[in-house]
């Protein structure tokens, strides 16, 4: 009935993230017929589009697009913005969610316990910047862990912003891998300033951590 897709990074960075993560939507989202909650754990075509290999990103989304298909068409829950935003053009609309919309909907493991963090700044993901929901609901998911005085840091500047027009992180379009000097200092930009950082992509997480952040 659901399958999670939390894409490859976050697999990368912290596989038990993406253990408890699925132990928890087996246990929150709704059953069908004899059908729960499923895991898919593979690329969902965008490092191929970045790479200039759109032959590449074919064959993964017809593959990704075939597992689907033989799970009998479940709802995607994806972890991943990116995967979202590449999702979106194979998937219909009714077939596809984000974790964030989905743990507002049913609930986090815990509440509250986060007040004590100090200063954050919420810094969104590029992939983010034309999904104004993901961002109201990551908004209201760290209300709920207590986390009421969350500045929204923009990446342009010092002044808060709504996330539309945040800057890539230096994952995007591989320049990490085609050119580190320059996503180094991409990450340092976006990541600057005082404060713990908080984002929702696994990419940017560890770009921001690798250039000394507490992302």
């Amino acid at each position: 009935a659901w399958l999670f897709f939390p894409g490859c990074q976050l697999g990368a960075s912290d596989p038990a993230i993406v253990e408890k993560t699925y132990s928890w939507l087996r246990s929150r989202l709704p059953r069908g017929d004899d059908a729960g909650t499923g895991l898919l754990l593979r690329c969902c075509g965008a490092i191929g589009s970045w790479a200039g290999r759109d032959d590449l990103a074919q064959a993964e989304r017809r593959a990704l697009l075939d597992a689907w298909e033989r799970m009998g068409r479940p709802v995607v829950v994806t972890a991943c913005p990116s995967c979202a935003r590449e999702l979106q053009a194979v998937l219909p609309a009714d077939r596809l969610r984000t974790i964030w919309d989905v743990a507002r909907e049913f609930g986090l493991p815990v509440e509250g316990e986060l007040a004590g963090l100090g200063d954050v700044r919420v810094l969104d993901p590029c992939a983010a910047r034309d999904a104004p929901e993901t961002r109201r609901a990551v908004r209201e998911l760290l209300r709920r862990r207590g986390l009421r005085n969350a500045s929204e840091g923009s990446r342009n500047g010092p002044e808060p912003d709504d996330g539309s027009q945040s800057e890539c992180c230096g994952y995007g379009g591989l320049v990490t891998f085609a050119h580190p000097a320059l996503a180094e200092r991409f990450a340092c930009r976006a990541s600057s300033g005082d404060g713990k950082k908080i984002t929702y992509c696994a990419m940017c997480r560890d770009l921001f951590a690798r250039s000394g952040a507490e992302a």
